[in-house]
C-alpha cells in the first residue's frame, strides 16, 4: 500500500504526465499515419460522448446543423440537442442487416453551409460497421469538396 501511495498519481493527471501523454500520442499519430500534431492542439477529454459535445461547440454555433447517419448511439442526438444545434439525418441504408452510407444524401447535407459538423463513428454504434479505407476516403471526398477547409485531413 505504501509503496502504490509513494508514486504521488491518484487519478488525476498531473502536468508532467499530460505532456508526457501528448507527446506519445503525438510520436504515435506520426508513425502510424504521418500526420504531424503539436502537443497545444491537444486535450485530455476523459470521455468519447463529452468530446463530442466539446467538437460540437468548438465547431459550431446555435443553430448550426450536425450530421449524423442513425441509426445512432442516443447520446449523439443528446450532445446536438442539449448545444441547441439541428440534427440533419443521413440514415444509413440497411439491405439485409447490412448497413452502408448513402453517399448522395450525405453530399446533399455537407454542401449545406448550415451544417457544420459530421459525428462518424466506427465501428458504428449501434450497427457495428467498421468503415472501409474506401468509405471513409468517400466521405472526406465529400468533406473536402463542400465543407470549405483545406484543414481536413
Amino acid at each position: 500500500m505504501q509503496k502504490r501511495a509513494e508514486h504521488g498519481i491518484y487519478g488525476y493527471v498531473s502536468e508532467e504526465s499530460d505532456r508526457a501523454f501528448k507527446v506519445a500520442a503525438g510520436e504515435w499519430f506520426d508513425r502510424r499515419y504521418h500526420w504531424r500534431t503539436k502537443t497545444e492542439w491537444m486535450t485530455y477529454i476523459p470521455a468519447v460522448v463529452l468530446a463530442i459535445n466539446a467538437v460540437i461547440q468548438e465547431c459550431s454555433e446555435p443553430g448550426d446543423g450536425v450530421i449524423i447517419q442513425p441509426p445512432v448511439y442516443r447520446p449523439f442526438m443528446a450532445g446536438i440537442m442539449n448545444n441547441r444545434r439541428s440534427i440533419c439525418r443521413n440514415a444509413l441504408i440497411e439491405n439485409n442487416g447490412y448497413y452502408r452510407m448513402d453517399y448522395e444524401g450525405l453530399e446533399r447535407l455537407v454542401r449545406q453551409k448550415e451544417n457544420k459538423v459530421l459525428i462518424l463513428c466506427s465501428p458504428h454504434n449501434p450497427v457495428g460497421r467498421v468503415w472501409s479505407q474506401e468509405e471513409l476516403e468517400n466521405i472526406l471526398a465529400i468533406c473536402r469538396k463542400w465543407g470549405g477547409g483545406s484543414d481536413l485531413q
